[in-house]
Order: structure tokens, then sequence, then C-alpha cells
């Protein structure tokens, strides 16, 4: 890919309330380089098939041994660099294009960069997810090892409840599907059919989210077993990330409000 100029990326941390974020996902960064985990060029071209990325031929940082660009949503663009220096050691560094702010709620932005900084700075979990085949769905409340209160979950199960009667439409549903790269598909339950959103954050984790076409089936979010190779929290933090996504993508006002689950976040993820 051509060369990309940093000046039109941001840190987190300009976003509103990104302070506390991008905090903790710099000392995630930085454990990961100490430790030195972080993905070298030998798998840089499978990580970019595996995110569905893009390398930079030209990273716009100078130095940079690689750099790769990630757009999960319409309005969302990442960027990943790895810098090496004998004098004053690697750097993992990341930002978001500058488009998504004051559109993207900032704990999505950290949510998303939190998944990739979890494989591109970690060969072992990266080695792995590519050996890992996808071979179930689980529902999304009982995903192993959450460290999130049952009520909270249902809480935000009840509020993905609301985007399904937003969805009602052949024609939203689609729109919602290109907006997050996600694939529109139909699939039977015991009583009627689903209109299915599979998103795909990796190439084998997915998350599916299976709204109703009648009143004889529920409203389901699932994700894929191999999810619960990254941290418990992350699968549902996802799941908030893509329906916010999907709701933007139909000009809706939905949100799932994670105000008063960042700390689970915060606690879980980088002490």
């Amino acid at each position: 890919m051509p060369a990309e100029s940093l000046v039109n990326y941001l840190s987190l941390r300009q976003f509103p309330g990104g302070t506390g974020w991008i905090t903790r996902l710099e000392k995630a960064a930085e454990s990961y380089c100490k430790a030195q985990t972080v993905i070298g060029p030998a798998e840089l071209d499978a990580a970019r098939k595996y995110l569905k990325g893009e390398i930079l031929e030209d990273p716009p940082l100078a130095g940079a041994e690689w750099a790769m660009l990630v757009q999960p949503f319409e309005d969302v663009r990442m960027l990943f660099m790895y810098t090496q220096d004998d004098e004053f050691g690697s750097r993992l560094q990341f930002y978001v294009h500058q488009s998504a702010r004051g559109e993207v709620p900032t704990e999505d932005l950290a949510f998303l960069l939190d998944f990739y900084l979890q494989i591109l700075g970690q060969q072992e979990i990266f080695a792995t997810l590519l050996t890992e085949p996808h071979q179930e769905f689980i529902p999304i409340n009982h995903f192993p090892r959450l460290e999130i209160p049952f009520e909270d979950i249902q809480r935000i199960l009840y509020a993905l409840d609301h985007l399904s009667l937003e969805l009602n439409s052949k024609v939203k549903l689609a729109r919602a599907a290109e907006f997050a790269r996600a694939a529109l598909l139909d699939e039977l339950c015991d009583n009627g059919v689903y209109k299915t959103l599979l998103a795909q954050p990796a190439a084998n984790i997915a998350l599916r989210f299976q709204f109703p076409t009648d009143n004889q089936c529920p409203f389901q979010v699932s994700a894929s077993d191999t999810l619960a190779y990254l941290p418990s929290n992350l699968a549902l933090y996802l799941v908030s990330a893509y329906a916010n996504a999907f709701a933007r993508g139909i000009g809706s006002m939905f949100r799932v409000n994670f105000n008063g689950l960042c700390h689970y976040f915060h606690v879980a993820k980088f002490e």
C-alpha cells in the first residue's frame, strides 16, 4: 500500500475521555516490547491476512520496522507501527484516524485497539490463533471467564434487543453490514428465520448477531470459541463496538454505553 500520512492520525489521548484508556493501552504495548513478543517481519504478512489489514510499504514514521493499517468499520481506521532502536529500545505505537473523533465512542476505539494489540504484540497468542479452527459459537452471556457481573451483561443484552427493533428491514440490515464490514445471512431457527449479521474482526474470530424476522425467535448474539484465547471480557467489548457500528451505519442514535463498566476493563486487563 502507498504511504500514509501520520498527520491524519491521532493518539487516543486526543479523543474525548481518551487519557485513561491510552495510559493502560500504552502500558500493555510497552510490556509486549519489553518481553520481545511483538510480531516481526516474518509474521507480518500472515498478520495482515489474519486481521484483513494492509501493510504500508513506506511507513509514516522514519525507522519503523513495519506499519499496518486496519479498518474494522467504514468510519474507523487504525495504524500500528513497530520500531526497534538499540539505544532507545523498541516501541509498538498505535493511532486512530482523525475522522473517528467525535463520531465513534472512545471506549469502542479502546476495545478495538486492545484486540489488535493483543494479537500484534504477542507472537505466541497469534501463533495459537492461526492454528486453532473456529468450532462453535458461544452465547455471549455464557462466554467463559467473563469478569463482568451478570446483571450488567443482562443490561447490555437488553440494550442490544432494542437495536434489533431498529434494524427492522433488509435495507437497514444490509447497510449495517456494509458499514461494519459484516456479512448478511439468512439462518434458520426452530420456529422461523434469522437475518444474521456475521462480523469477522479476524480470520477465525467472529461475532454473530441474529435478528428475528418475526416474533417466533428471540434476538441472539454469540461469539466464536477462538475468542476465548484472548482476555475474557474482550468478547463482550467487541460485541459492544460492533453493535454501535451497526447503529451508526443506519444513522441511529442507539448506543451500548459502557460508562458503568469501564473499571472492569481497567482492572482485568492491565494490572
